[in-house]
């Protein structure tokens, strides 16, 4: 069986824990008060739905002076988790900047599949931007929501397999196979 290749671009302001979350799946380990990226590229294989995957993950830089790396990152990359901390309003706001880059780069909503994650929510006492307020914006974008937290290792590992089924149907659908079914709701 063929493994099939993902390249996911992580996203977000700085300081929102792209790299946390990236070492939490690729290492599984957290690292607290991590430098600040340039650019970082990891691989993981894994097994996501039984079937057997590579993830290319380029961890990007969230500060603005990297601004201009962006657009490559968006027009090499599959998927993308975009991220902001739910304890950083100004992270959140900043959410509209990459999206808009996506939408340049890619040129349609319809072919962005992105995942947005409100990172650390083992803060939860500092939270400045409510569940609610992330699903609506995810909503928005047409993306995937998850509130995730690499510290505590919740809905990590998670919002990468979610992102790689949506690449997954994605890449089936372009070559002709049949969809599968859905078998109920899944409530994260």
């Amino acid at each position: 069986m063929a493994t099939d290749a993902f390249k996911i671009a992580m996203l977000g302001s700085g300081a929102v824990g792209k790299s946390a979350m990236t070492l939490r799946l690729v290492q599984d380990k957290f690292v607290d008060g991590h430098d600040p990226t340039i650019e970082d590229s990891y691989q993981k294989y894994r097994s996501v739905d039984g079937k057997p995957c590579r993830l290319d993950i380029v961890d990007t830089a969230g500060q603005e002076e990297f601004k201009q790396m962006r657009h490559q990152y968006l027009r090499q990359n599959d998927g993308f988790i975009l991220v902001y901390s739910i304890t950083d309003k100004p992270s959140f706001d900043k959410l509209q900047d990459f999206w808009d880059d996506l939408l340049k780069t890619k040129g349609s909503k319809e072919k962005i599949l992105m995942c947005l994650c409100g990172n650390k929510c083992d803060l939860d006492e500092s939270r400045v931007i409510s569940r609610d307020e992330g699903k609506t914006r995810a909503d928005s974008y047409g993306a995937l929501f998850l509130e995730t937290s690499a510290k505590s290792n919740t809905n990590v590992s998670e919002a990468y397999d979610a992102l790689v089924k949506l690449m997954r149907e994605r890449k089936d659908a372009s070559e002709g196979k049949p969809k599968k079914e859905k078998s109920g709701c899944v409530i994260l």
